[in-house]
């Protein structure tokens, strides 16, 4: 993150349904989301999320398996350490 400063952290659970609209936080203000779902959670809350949240805000995405998720992540990178291998898939809001 560079120079980057994080407010404060905040979590945002999702309802049991999955449904990105469901928070336990009305007002989304953060300046980083990571979600650590299956891929196919994330292709499906990625477009609702962003939408709550407000620009400049950058959603994380460690994932194995390839993201289907639409919208596309702005950017996408390799992350190699001794314990393995992962791709970062990033979006802004």
């Amino acid at each position: 993150m560079g120079g980057d400063t994080v407010r404060r952290p905040c979590s945002i659970s999702c309802a049991p349904t999955h449904d990105a609209r469901r928070t336990t936080h009305d007002d989304v203000d953060v300046d980083v989301v990571l979600v650590f779902l299956p891929a196919e959670l994330v292709a499906r809350l990625i477009g609702p999320l962003l939408a709550r949240l407000r620009s400049g805000t950058r959603v994380l995405a460690p994932e194995q398996a390839a993201l289907d998720a639409q919208p596309a992540p702005q950017r996408s990178t390799l992350l190699v350490t001794d314990a393995g291998v992962t791709v970062v898939h990033e979006w802004r809001a």
